[in-house]
């Protein structure tokens, strides 16, 4: 197992090599020990027909370990982890050739580079400390470009959306007219007995109320969650994710506040989904007056008791109260020590319990962690042109090129911004339009079946549905994209040595660059086995070569790791 660097004229090399060697010890006089293999890391120089060990040590493998060689005419250094290993004189000689070799153990390689210059103990030393995967320009480039490709699709998909609801609008206005005309002539039809009236359906109509916002604070669970004077623990948290344990014999559960207070004589629902470790009786469910996240304040109303199975449980609960409330206490009594799962937490307004959403003061807390981790980002990129400016004073025009993208990436958060803002505004015209062709459907599909011969005809308010429908999958599409773009743009990195070349080894045996390896080249790709994402595996027999710039003055690094 080992990186060579040779000359493709005369074979003459330098190598870093990963040599086992097998060894006894005397346990007893006169008896020797089982032999026992070790892996020995050593520097290897060949000229001509001789090859000399010039440095070794005993190998122990803990994980990928960043590696790097400095050919400077004639010395080599060898740095482990950012800090100098060894310093040894080597016969000068000029490299054109990259080779690695596979051999017992796995040989994997990530994150690669060849840089045309002998780099200096400061500049290894940042590289490493960075802990970061290298990128080129033209990576963060193409990203930038992608980004803009995808915000000018979003926009036109936004606008192609709007005016289909546009169009859905006035089709549904259109519909509704057609069936308030013709109401008499059904009524002359239709016998008084086969269908409701026009009273019996507002009142029918008036009875149900769906829910709107969530009114419960953090039900995303990402700010602090109180259970209450330390009566049980939390076990985790993640988002819409809370798993809790209690404390026996006193009132143990989370506290959580409303963006509201709750108003006498108005109908409201809770909804959430509870998982439990054994069967219980969750017995303390209660509303409450003056309450904070850490603090229970007084007592107002008690919900009903629910009886809970081991595993998932679907709990609504419908209510209504006679005075004021602004927080809620779930906790339970009980002598059992049980682990609960909590999520789907929800209280609206209304009879009807609808999918979980958090509430909007929670979305607007995430999009300002969204616009700080960006912050953030501007700072990384800051201190990376520092710590490059530092380094060699010829990069100042690659900072110039930093700044560029800093300033672009500004621009695509603005964008991002009022593309929000349109997608907000359509998704309230598809909320209005969805309550609209409720009412049509439940008219024309369920009140007056067979009634409507002289009305338009009821596929125009199905392909409404259907249209709609389409839209929203649309527009929660391009969420996501936006999503993802915005996470590609907060991943760290180190820009790569200027001139240098560097091989990924994500999802290609080829340089960014494009430089491919010579015939005859045996190693297999490892997605996500690599320190950053993938890594190459050699193995015994496996051997991949590159041709890389003539020098006798370079500078090589890699994440390298050894498996059995």
């Amino acid at each position: 197992m080992q990186i060579r660097l040779y000359n493709s004229s005369n074979n003459n090399h330098i190598a870093l090599r990963f040599a086992e060697v097998t060894s006894r010890q005397l346990v007893m006089p006169f008896m020797l020990s089982k032999p026992v293999t070790h892996i020995r890391l050593q520097i290897v120089q060949r000229i001509g027909g001789s090859e000399s060990i010039l440095a070794q040590e005993y190998y122990r493998h803990s994980g990928f370990r960043l590696t790097n060689l400095v050919l400077d005419g004639s010395t080599l250094r060898i740095y482990v982890r950012g800090a100098l290993w060894r310093t040894v004189s080597v016969t000068s000689m000029t490299v054109n050739r990259l080779e690695l070799t596979g051999g017992a153990k796995k040989l994997l390689v990530d994150e690669m580079f060849v840089a045309p210059y002998a780099a200096t103990e400061e500049e290894i030393a940042t590289w490493y400390q960075a802990k970061g995967a290298f990128v080129d320009q033209a990576e963060i480039n193409y990203q930038q470009s992608q980004i803009v490709q995808l915000a000018d699709s979003i926009e036109a998909s936004v606008s192609a959306i709007e005016e289909d609801i546009d169009e859905h609008g006035a089709r549904l206005t259109t519909a509704e007219a057609s069936i308030i005309a013709q109401a008499g002539e059904i009524a002359l039809k239709a016998e008084k007995t086969e269908v409701y009236t026009k009273t019996e359906v507002d009142g029918i109509v008036d009875g149900i109320e769906i829910g709107g916002r969530n009114l419960i604070l953090n039900s995303t669970f990402n700010d602090e969650v109180t259970i209450y004077s330390g009566r049980g623990s939390i076990i985790s948290k993640s988002y819409n994710k809370l798993i809790y344990q209690n404390q026996t014999g006193v009132n143990a559960g989370p506290l959580f506040v409303f963006s509201e207070t709750l108003k006498p004589s108005t109908p409201y629902i809770l909804s959430f989904d509870l998982k439990v470790s054994q069967d219980i009786v969750m017995n303390y469910l209660r509303l409450r007056s003056g309450m904070t996240t850490t603090d229970i304040g007084t007592n107002v109303s008690s919900l009903p008791n629910q009886n809970l199975v081991a595993g998932e449980n679907r709990v609504a609960i419908p209510f209504t109260l006679s005075s004021s409330s602004n927080g809620i206490w779930l906790a339970t009594s009980i002598a059992q020590e049980v682990e609960f799962e909590l999520s789907n937490l929800q209280l609206s307004e209304g009879t009807h319990a609808t999918g979980w959403t958090p509430a909007p003061e929670d979305v607007e807390a995430e999009i300002n962690t969204v616009k700080t981790d960006v912050a953030t980002l501007t700072t990384n990129y800051d201190s990376i042109t520092a710590r490059v400016e530092s380094t060699e004073g010829d990069i100042n025009t690659l900072t110039g090129e930093i700044i560029e993208v800093k300033t672009r990436t500004g621009q695509l958060e603005v964008r991002a911004g009022n593309i929000e803002a349109s997608v907000s505004a359509i998704e309230e015209d598809v909320d209005e339009h969805g309550n609209r062709l409720a009412s049509v459907e439940n008219a024309v599909v369920e009140v007056l079946p067979g009634q409507i011969a002289l009305k338009a005809d009821a596929s125009i308010v199905d392909e409404q549905g259907t249209r709609i429908t389409t839209a929203e999958q649309s527009i929660n599409a391009l969420d996501g994209a936006i999503t993802h773009a915005v996470a590609r743009i907060n991943q760290s990195a180190i820009l790569k040595p200027q001139g240098g070349k560097l091989w990924h080894f994500d999802t290609s045996l080829e340089s960014t660059d494009g430089i491919k390896p010579l015939d005859g080249a045996v190693a297999t790709l490892r997605p996500n086995g690599g320190r950053f994402n993938g890594a190459v595996e050699l193995t015994q027999g496996d051997t991949l070569t590159y041709q890389i710039p003539s020098s006798n003055r370079l500078t090589f690094g890699a994440y390298i790791n050894l498996e059995e």
